[in-house]
Parts: C-alpha cells; structure tokens; sequence
C-alpha cells in the first residue's frame, strides 16, 4: 500500500508543477492580458490596402515571411536573449528600438512593453524593468522560472493568433481559414525557438522589406481599424 501511494504522488507533483507553467504562459499570452495586442497589425493592413495580401494563401505566405524573417523572429531573439539574462535589459531594448524602422512600430513595442510590465509586476510581483515588449516579456519568463523553450513557442504561436486574428478583419478570412493557417503555421514554433535561444545577438537581423515597407505606410492611410 505504501509504494503504491507514493508513485501517484510523485506524478501529481510533477503535473502539477508543469501544469502551473503551462497556466501562466496561457495567461500572460492571452489577449485578455492587458497589453492591447488586438490593436495592433504590424503593418498588414496597408498590405491588404495595398493589395499585396487579399486571400487566404497570400497571408499565410505574409505571416511565414515575418516569422522568418521580420519582426516576428527578432522580438523571438530579443526575448531569448532576456531569458538568458547576459545581455543587459538597457542594451536590449536600445536594439529593440533600432530596429523599429516606423514609428508606430516603435510606439506599439514600448506601450506593451509598458503595459506588460505593469500587469506583471501586479499580478505575480516581479520587478519587471520597463522596455520593449520582447524584452520584458524575457524577464518574465526568467524570474517567473518557466522553461524557455516552451515559452518562446508560446509567444511565437501568440503573434501568429493575433495577426490572424487581425487578417480575418482585413482581409477578410474565415474562421476555418484562420484555423487552418494557425494549424500550419503552428509547427514553425517550436524549432524557431530553439534556434532563437541558441543564435547569438549580433545574427539578429532579417529581411522582410515589404513588411518594413508597409509598417511606414500604414501612418498615412486615410483610414484604418489598427495602430500600426
């Protein structure tokens, strides 16, 4: 009797303790944390007015493009390479910063990253440092203790959900059509977030031009549902 109680409790602890990490990624990710990411598109919707994303197919092409190479992958390096903690939190968030290439831009990073930091800090008291978003997102996850693997395929998978969230209002697509982009894009995260945890700082930069292009443009549209 007693071996046969110990083992199952052996497994609850184990469960539970993986279960408590799961639940705080869910929540700090979740669109209902307090960072205002439903506001953003990260330059798709001067795309769409553009007419360089007006389908189902040519938006998983867009958002394959930004996890590869744009903004997607380097807030994935900004925030591993908080997680680490051997880069100091000022250095990352100039480099964040500079590699804002439009204002909005700019301004949508530091406002989550503000936003973040304050829930956080609240919710769970941290003392979370005021940066860009990625980068207080990389202390989280460090003084929360959670893995950083999972953690980073957790953000990943949050910035695919939300600009497909934002294309199913511009574009527009349907709920299956979303679903079926997330089930496609899902896989990327995992490996995206081992390289990005094992990639040096200087190997940051990508190219995504019309990205970058389309973020610049996205100030001057006469109307729009975004801030950026």
């Amino acid at each position: 009797m007693v071996m046969t109680t110990a083992t199952p409790m052996r497994m609850t602890t184990h469960m539970s303790i993986h279960t408590n990490h799961l639940l705080i990624l869910q929540q700090m990710l979740s669109p209902a944390f307090p960072v205002g990411s439903f506001a953003y598109s990260q330059g798709l919707e001067a795309a769409v007015q553009a007419g360089w994303v007006s389908d189902a197919p040519q938006t998983e092409v867009w958002l394959r493009d930004i996890l590869s190479h744009g903004s997607a992958w380097s807030d994935l390096m900004l925030c591993a390479h908080a997680v680490h903690g051997r880069t100091g939190v000022q250095r990352l968030d100039n480099l964040a910063r500079a590699l804002c290439l439009a204002p909005e831009r700019k301004r949508e990073t530091l406002q989550q990253g503000k936003a973040f930091a304050s829930a956080a800090n609240t919710t769970w008291g941290l003392a979370l440092i005021p940066a860009a978003y990625p980068v207080v997102l990389g202390q989280a996850i460090a003084e929360l203790e959670l893995p950083p693997a999972a953690s980073l395929s957790a953000l990943l998978l949050a910035q695919i959900t939300a600009q497909v969230s934002a294309a199913q209002r511009l574009v527009p697509l349907g709920q299956t059509e979303a679903q079926s982009i997330i089930a496609r894009l899902a896989p990327l995260c995992a490996p995206f977030a081992d390289r990005a945890l094992s990639t040096e700082l200087d190997d940051i930069g990508g190219f995504a031009p019309l990205a970058d292009v389309a973020m610049q443009r996205h100030g001057g549209l006469y109307s729009k549902l975004f801030q950026s």
